[in-house]
């Protein structure tokens, strides 16, 4: 669709299941410091599915994501958490405490300002996801883009259906 093919980067975590996202948000941190060195640019687009938007969040709200990123689209992001990571002893593991909408983690990242400017905020989720609720997905201050019947993962899955691919580009052109 016209960009570059120079101008796209897409990684995946080490650990992407059970990795702490405070972690991976300072691997967020570097990758796109690495790519603002290696363009010349000042702004990039940065898109997250899933547990990629509680990492990429944390770096929008507290690492200074929002000043460099133009727009910012997650994809079955659950921004208000999950209810069975609750269930699990708090400090068992960092995942499941991140992932609990009443624990720290997430209680900080929904304090205002939820989304801080000047980065655009975009939420895309499908109305079949069984795994992320779509109150869960829509966040307060962000463009929130329902896509009918599309599930979280697999062929009908967020990253896999052509009118999700739609929405991201489209936004992408802000």
């Amino acid at each position: 669709d016209g960009w570059p093919a120079d101008r796209l980067t897409a990684f995946t975590f080490s650990d992407p299941k059970l990795g702490c996202n405070v972690d991976n948000a300072a691997t967020i941190k570097g990758k796109v410091a690495d790519i603002l060195a290696k363009t010349g640019a000042t702004r990039i687009d940065l898109v997250a599915h899933s547990m990629g938007s509680m990492s990429s969040r944390h770096y929008m709200k507290n690492l200074g994501g929002a000043a460099v990123v133009k727009t910012y689209a997650t994809l079955g992001g659950m921004h208000h958490g999950l209810f069975s990571p609750c269930l699990s002893p708090k400090g068992m593991q960092c995942t499941w405490d991140e992932l609990c909408g009443t624990r720290d983690f997430l209680t900080q990242l929904n304090q205002p300002p939820v989304t801080p400017g000047p980065a655009v905020w975009v939420s895309i989720f499908g109305t079949a996801d069984k795994d992320v609720p779509n109150s869960s997905s829509q966040l307060d201050g962000a463009e929130n883009i329902p896509i009918e019947g599309v599930e979280h993962d697999g062929a009908n899955g967020l990253q896999e259906v052509e009118a999700v691919y739609l929405e991201v580009r489209r936004v992408l052109q802000y």
